[in-house]
């Protein structure tokens, strides 16, 4: 478990709603499972989503910005999800091609704050994660959202909309991890694989024997 000491603040749960919003993420046009971008080129090695960080504790904007004042709004909210967004670039699904959709989600447990290397703050959130492929993602146009803007509110009616549909569908972080490391065979997405320290050293599911994810 890892220590509040090492600056990380937990949330009540009991103060936030089932609310959210989305957080665009870039995912590889080489995986069926949405998985962020870390193939090398000018849209690649993407750090975040960082959801091997481990169950309870996978991360947005862990090691580098992306979105900063949308996870910044986020942690100091009472919305409860961080839904993940893409556009789908695989040519495996036809239908889905260039369109935006919800592949998963951060439910939020806490967050964190940490100062780089010239002065700046960058806020990350971490919570339970939840991933699926883009076989069973859900286009923003079912949802009656705008497929134009990459940061937007989910309310409750449309949140409840969300988990309903993801209610019944396997939770693969698993798959999205096996993916990450299959995309990324020298890990130069992570931290303790190039030998630096990682707030996550505990709990990477990168560095474990592999494990099935449960709901």
């Amino acid at each position: 478990m890892l220590e509040s000491e090492k600056g990380f603040v937990y949330i009540d749960q009991k103060q936030l709603t089932n609310t959210g919003r989305v957080q665009s993420v870039i995912s590889s046009k080489n995986s069926s499972w949405a998985v962020r971008n870390v193939n090398t080129g000018s849209k690649g090695l993407k750090t975040e989503p960082h959801l091997e960080a481990g169950i309870g504790f996978a991360s947005e904007n862990l090691f580098k910005f992306c979105y900063q004042d949308n996870v910044k709004s986020h942690v100091f909210s009472s919305e409860k999800y961080l839904f993940l967004l893409t556009v789908c670039r695989n040519p495996e699904f036809p239908s889905l091609l260039g369109e935006r959709v919800i592949n998963g989600y951060i439910k939020k447990v806490g967050y964190g704050c940490r100062e780089t290397k010239d002065g700046k703050k960058r806020w990350f959130v971490f919570g339970d994660p939840f991933a699926v492929g883009f076989s069973d993602a859900i286009p923003v146009s079912s949802l009656g959202l705008n497929e134009y803007i990459r940061v937007q509110l989910i309310d409750e009616k449309k949140t409840n909309q969300i988990m309903a549909r993801f209610s019944d569908i396997p939770n693969s972080t698993n798959k999205y991890i096996q993916e990450i490391e299959r995309l990324d065979p020298l890990g130069l997405t992570c931290s303790l694989k190039k030998g630096e320290e990682c707030l996550f050293e505990s709990t990477c599911l990168r560095q474990k024997p592999f494990f099935k994810v449960t709901s």
